[in-house]
């Protein structure tokens, strides 16, 4: 919680009440709005102007001063300086809640523009200019206060009087006048279940006051109402309350005298007594953390914490948080009894500061500290230093041999967990920081050394002297440390963590799970130099990405913890430099002397009424910084935006990467991507079910043009809930489909070569990871390897899964673990295998007439046939192979696997394997044959094959009959074909079989035509009328 320099104007007026802005505003970050002190309207009692003589009788001037509001409480009639009280007015401003500038709003912004935007944060100045949203009234409470903590007395001298002689006298006008007394904070507490509200008011560094101003009071509203005349000015809103609108009891927290709150009435100021109580009744006060005139509040160091049961979101304890420079006093407010009771104390080393993250409320204190004697081997610390890390230990000699000065005080920090369901508090051990204040290159091996200072306990005035003109270079600030929630996480964050030469930045993760802390430091130019870079620094977090704001430098660098803790060293780890200039003086720039950070990622203009901006990524100008063949995707993948918005995006660095042939980035990329999405299980769920639309396209069989990003993005199927990774599916389609059709449309076999070894080593990969690829990328690599004639590849990965699903079966029976898949395991394997006869049966493909591609293709069906059989798929794999021409195996696959039942009459077959089907497949390749003699004997084998299979399709039935034409036959031939014929009738009506009524015609040309004897027989057999 920060005070603001300038009170923020977030209230105007109107004609019939004028504007006055409030005494003073607060910013506060938990839970983000402004606090405002209404100020003291005037009155007719707000001052007493006398006429007084410099020197007087009793040396004093004359006149007094009388309170603006004497108010008499009860039946009293005579009044009393204890009687006497003021009602303040505090009320809070929440931002209101906007959705949040993407990147199509700043494009629509941008293209509106007159001139376009020098940085991204032009744009969403311009967009928050043209919606412009007041603050909205959270909170409005009426306090009441003593006089002594409501007003101060000022007085105002008007100068000479001048006489009737036009002479100046030694008489001067005095203005005794009473305005609002500012406390340092003022910071309200959650609303509890109950309804209860609490106001903290800190007005000195050693006393707080408490008091609530929501709560059961409320219902109780008396018919006498106060005096309103002497506020009938008063600028805000609302009207006075009525009697019983407060709570009549106040706590009183003076650090001056003890720990202990003091309860008293509103309007009085509470009597203190120093107290002999202790938390646990036997500790001294050195114990308890309070130092009689040491002890005082660290600026900011009141905190409220509201805590809920377990399992329930309604908060029904409050507990205050006193933090200070000895101690950090936890106290509870007991709403049932009215009490507020310390109840814990977390002593620690003189503080210089603290940092405090309230989403996972998390309190750091720091402590500097003093490095002792070499020799000794210890520092100089409090208590907690059996919990610190331990110091390194140089030699002299190693001192001597570098001119570097390195840091003689540290920052010591200490942890407080503090939970949200229950008062314990976790804590971690004592870390330091500003440890590595510089660092030295080592001549020898050219790597860098971290060396620290220590200064010993006897030294000369020459080198305490330089200890201390290097001291302001390298003791750390409190201003160069800040406490930031990333990922859920928090970090200690320090500027200029290796000193003033190389810059860098400290990362300390504190993980409250696992007891323990990581530390990463990282170099950057921007923290270089002199004090004055550091302090012109903002530290702010948006979408996860700390975010540092150089109005020196003009500079705002993004870093992305995620990456930087880990260990993958292939993934893009640096920061993102945008360099933007502040332009104009009048014209308003994230790094503009007149914006006021307010964190997280806020920005108060002070001048005029106020306006708050709140600032966007920009992922296009953030990628303008990154080198084109940095792994970014994880980075990408990490963002709060629409997802269409991030393949965008990463569509665009592949397709760049792809067009400049750089295989060893996107490898790199892919391996990447692959690791990610082996650990995602909902990654791999999503792309089982929804990656078989994916099939039409990942045959290349209707190749297209098409890679425009908005055109892929507008049809693509992406995941209805966030996934941290790039699934198989958006590969597909944002990267090698796109891709690989263009290069197939375009007849560019070396494009479709390239395509294809990227697509087989993400297939590789993904298979040592013992995750099953998808079927759409499967069908891609089979696709590929097919139209670049890699047929030794594609036999090879063919044989080697039917020998891994063999493996995996024979597993299975015994009860074997096995972290492989079957086929029929996999959604949408029969299309999968539909799509592979479709590949091999391509006649628009320049591998028909190729013999080895034939062999492919054979090897091909037969394993679409294992899929399909695998599956249940029975009839299918009949209708493929009858659609392939392999009627043999069409034929064995209907007698072992199907059998139908002979005997039964309304035996209904599949479509695609009926007696007509496997005719029209044996025609298909007996035009493919150039002996008569196998043709002969490929419809023989038909014939054997439906007599067994479907019989009634065979057997003449005189209720399918067919007119045969006679003209030309004599009577004795028409008597042969029909004895009741006439010899006056052209055509007679003779029976057929239902295979013969179902085709109509059977193909004479393929065995020597009408005449022969060898097309007469096969009509015959299967029940077509002879022609004559």
């Amino acid at each position: 919680m920060a005070s603001l320099k300038a009170p923020l104007t977030i209230v105007g007026g109107n004609s019939s009440r004028p504007f006055q802005p409030p005494a003073a505003t607060w910013f506060d970050d938990d839970p983000l709005h402004f606090v405002a002190l209404a100020a003291r309207p005037r009155s007719s009692y707000d001052g007493r102007s006398t006429n007084s003589s410099v020197n007087t009788d009793d040396g004093h001037s004359e006149g007094s001063t009388r309170s603006p509001f004497h108010l008499v409480r009860g039946g009293d009639n005579e009044a009393s300086n204890e009687d006497t009280y003021e009602i303040v007015l505090y009320q809070a401003f929440g931002i209101p809640k906007r959705n949040p500038l993407n990147n199509d709003v700043l494009a629509n912004v941008i293209s509106c523009m007159s001139r376009p935007p020098t940085s991204a944060f032009d744009a969403a100045k311009k967009a928050a200019q043209d919606n412009l949203q007041a603050l909205t009234l959270e909170i409005s409470a009426w306090v009441t206060l003593p006089p002594e903590l409501a007003t101060i007395e000022t007085t105002k001298m008007d100068g000479s009087i001048l006489t009737e002689d036009d002479e100046y006298t030694c008489t001067t006008e005095s203005s005794l006048a009473l305005s609002r007394r500012i406390p340092i904070l003022a910071k309200f507490s959650p609303k509890m279940e109950n309804g209860m509200r609490f106001l903290v008011m800190q007005y000195t560094t050693s006393m707080v006051r408490v008091a609530m101003v929501e709560g059961k009071s409320d219902e109780e509203k008396p018919e006498k109402s106060r005096q309103r005349s002497t506020l009938s000015s008063f600028p805000l809103m609302g009207e006075l309350p009525r009697e019983g609108d407060v709570k009549n009891v106040h706590w009183t927290i003076d650090l001056s005298v003890d720990p202990f709150p003091v309860t008293s009435k509103p309007e009085r100021m509470p009597i203190f007594k120093r107290s002999s109580r202790t938390l646990f009744g036997t500790a001294s006060k050195d114990e308890e953390g309070f130092v009689p005139g040491t002890t005082s509040i660290i600026g900011g160091g009141v905190l409220w914490l509201a805590r809920g049961k377990m399992q329930q979101e309604e908060k029904s304890f409050l507990d205050l948080i006193v933090v200070t420079t000895t101690s950090t006093l936890v106290y509870n407010m007991d709403m049932m009894r009215g009490q507020l009771v310390k109840t814990q104390v977390f002593a620690h080393d003189l503080a210089a500061s603290f940092w405090y993250e309230p989403q996972t409320r998390t309190l750091v204190i720091g402590s500097y500290k003093r490095v002792l004697s070499l020799n000794s081997g210890i520092t100089d610390g409090g208590p907690g230093d059996n919990e610190s890390q331990g110091s390194c230990i140089i030699q002299d000699q190693e001192i001597q041999q570098h001119e570097s000065s390195f840091p003689s005080v540290v920052m010591s920090m200490k942890t407080l967990f503090f939970s949200k369901v229950s008062p314990l508090v976790d804590t971690l051990p004592i870390f330091d920081v500003g440890t590595l204040r510089e660092v030295a290159a080592s001549e020898e091996d050219k790597q860098h050394e971290l060396l620290l200072t220590l200064e010993t306990l006897h030294v000369d005035q020459s080198e305490m002297a330089r200890q201390e003109r290097n001291s302001e270079r390298d003791v750390v600030l409190p201003n160069e440390i800040s406490l930031l929630n990333l990922y859920g996480s928090v970090y200690c964050v320090e500027l200029g963590s290796m000193g003033s030469v190389h810059g860098g930045i400290g990362l300390t993760k504190l993980d409250r799970e696992a007891g323990c802390i990581y530390v990463r430091h990282q170099k950057f130019d921007a923290f270089k130099g002199h004090r004055a870079v550091i302090d012109s620094i903002s530290v702010g977090v948006i979408d996860n990405l700390l975010c540092i704001f150089s109005k020196y430098e003009e500079t705002t660098i993004f870093l992305d913890v995620a990456a930087s803790f880990s260990d993958d060293q292939r993934v893009f780890r640096g920061g993102i430099e945008l360099f933007e200039p502040a332009g104009d003086v009048s014209d308003v720039n994230v790094h503009s002397k007149a914006l006021s950070f307010l964190p997280p990622s806020y920005f108060l203009d002070t001048n005029g009424q106020g306006h708050i901006y709140e600032v966007a990524l920009s992922l296009r100008s953030m990628l303008k910084s990154v080198p084109l063949n940095e792994c970014i995707v994880p980075f990408l993948l990490r963002r709060q935006m629409p997802r269409t918005i991030i393949l965008t995006h990463i569509m665009e660095r592949f397709s760049k990467l792809i067009s400049l042939k750089d295989l060893s980035s996107l490898r790199n990329w892919i391996v990447v991507i692959a690791e990610q999405y082996s650990e995602c299980e909902d990654a791999r769920n999503f792309d089982f079910e929804s990656s078989v639309h994916l099939l039409p396209k990942s045959s290349l069989l209707s190749p297209s043009e098409n890679v425009d990003a908005n055109d892929i993005m507008g049809h693509a199927i992406l995941p209805e809930f966030s996934i941290p990774v790039l699934t198989q599916t958006e590969i597909l389609e944002i990267v090698l489909l796109p891709h690989a059709m263009s290069a197939v449309k375009k007849g560019d076999q070396n494009e479709v070569k390239f395509i294809s070894s990227l697509a087989i080593f993400y297939f590789i990969e993904l298979e040592k990871r013992l995750v099953s690829a998808c079927v759409a990328l499967q069908c891609l690599v089979v696709a590929v390897l097919w139209r670049t004639g890699q047929y030794g590849e594609l036999k090879s990965l063919l044989s080697a899964q039917e020998t891994q699903w063999i493996i995996t079966r024979r597993k299975s029976q015994l009860n074997l673990p096995t972290a492989n898949q079957m086929y029929f395991d996999i959604p949408g394997s029969t299309a999968y295998a539909e799509t592979l006869v479709l590949i091999a049966t391509d006649e628009c493909s320049d591998n028909v007439l190729n013999p080895q591609a034939q062999s492919t293709a054979r090897q091909l069906i037969s394993h679409a046939t294992i899929i399909l059989l695998g599956c249940g798929a029975t009839s299918l794999a009949v209708k493929c192979l009858l659609a392939a021409g392999r009627l043999n195996d069409a034929i064995v696959v209907c007698l072992k696997k199907i059998k139908p039942n002979r005997s039964a009459e309304d035996i209904k077959l599949a479509e695609g394997t009926q007696s007509k089907d496997f005719f029209c497949a044996a025609v298909s390749n007996a035009r493919k044959m150039t002996s008569i003699s196998d043709r002969c004997k490929s419809f023989f084998h038909l014939h054997c094959f439906l007599q067994q299979w479907d019989p009634s399709v065979l057997a003449l039935d005189s209720r399918l009959q067919v007119k045969v034409f006679r003209h030309g036959e004599s009577d004795e031939q028409r008597r042969k074909i029909s004895p009741q014929a006439t010899e006056d009738i052209d055509t007679v009506v003779v029976p057929q079989s239902l295979l013969a009524h179902e085709l109509t015609c059977f193909p004479d040309e393929l065995f020597g035509g009408k005449a022969s004897a060898y097309c007469r027989k096969l009509r015959t057999m299967f029940g077509f009328v002879e022609s004559y």
